[in-house]
């Protein structure tokens, strides 16, 4: 487990939420405070994630879910399957150019073992 750098980021933490008379340093700032916020709460729940048994992690699990990533996460999200409409027609024409590769071949091999027909000449 990484060192704790806890130092430096309090020092940062002062500089960025300087009250400040320009709007841009001033809402600059409100934003670097809620980071900060939102990094305090992750790294807490990390540490009760890692410090926590297989069960524990199962019975907490909602404790731990965080809608703002799982909602990005679903935004980026692309299934390695093809799902689209041009995925699905190849997949189609891949199966049937298969089966028939296939039964074809499973034909031609057998074709020795077959019984043969007998033809009476009248």
């Amino acid at each position: 487990m990484p060192p704790k750098r806890r130092g430096w980021i309090g020092t940062a933490r002062s500089i960025a939420i300087r009250p400040s008379s320009d709007t841009f340093l001033a809402d600059r700032g409100e934003s670097m405070e809620r980071t900060f916020v939102r990094y305090d709460q992750l790294t807490q729940t990390l540490e009760k994630i890692q410090g926590a048994d297989p069960i524990e992690r199962f019975r907490n699990l909602p404790s731990f879910l965080d809608t703002d990533i799982g909602r990005r996460t679903l935004e980026n999200y692309q299934p390695a399957v093809p799902v689209t409409m041009e995925g699905l027609f190849y997949a189609a024409a891949g199966f049937g150019l298969g089966y028939l590769v296939l039964s074809g071949l499973i034909r031609f091999c057998s074709l020795p073992f077959r019984r043969r027909r007998l033809y009476y000449r009248s």
